[in-house]
């Protein structure tokens, strides 16, 4: 069915929350309703730009970015959400957790390049992935299964391509703390 009929989005831990008269209003007018009445979103900074916002729903609008990216940020399951038009990775925290820091704490964030891509070693070749993703393309099998591997949270990861052998994975900080680096 084909509709020009605008949908609104609540996770449900927010929903659960929510009486049905908070639903009637929250439909009813939700822009003003989220003014209002936060029930549903934790204030959050964008510590590139230094900007506060009421809840996730409002960085998610101003920036088009994923509300979800946002909330994986904050609690620290990606480092990053979206991008500045200049392609400036935008970073992002709770308010209540920003508030904690120190400005040293602050800073350091905001000038980290810290990325979600991380180097990965292969132990049994010593050939050193950009990522989990090329690695995993490389003996066939996912990023998360390198990576599961990278942490010690599983045996071994994947096949070699030619040998069948079972592949062993390190991150390369993790390598070069245990191992000498002119190994690779």
């Amino acid at each position: 069915k084909e509709t020009n009929e605008k949908l609104f989005w609540l996770f449900y831990e927010d929903y659960i929350k929510m009486s049905e008269e908070d639903i009637k209003k929250y439909l009813s007018d939700k822009k003003e309703y989220e003014l209002i009445n936060n029930n549903f979103g934790k204030s959050v900074v964008c510590i590139t730009t230094d900007e506060i916002f009421t809840n996730i729903m409002d960085a998610s609008r101003k920036y088009e970015v994923s509300d979800t990216g946002i909330r994986y940020c904050c609690q620290g399951k990606t480092y990053t959400s979206g991008k500045l038009e200049d392609g400036t990775p935008l970073r992002w925290l709770y308010l209540e957790d920003y508030k904690k820091m120190t400005d040293e704490e602050k800073d350091a964030l905001k000038n980290s390049i810290k990325s979600r891509i991380k180097k990965v070693v292969c132990l049994n070749t010593h050939i050193v992935f950009n990522s989990s993703t090329i690695a995993g393309k490389w003996c066939g099998v996912t990023k998360n299964v390198i990576r599961r591997s990278a942490t010690k949270e599983r045996a071994s990861g994947g096949k070699h391509p030619e040998t069948g052998e079972k592949l062993h994975w390190l991150y390369y900080e993790d390598y070069i703390k245990e191992f000498d680096e002119s190994t690779l």
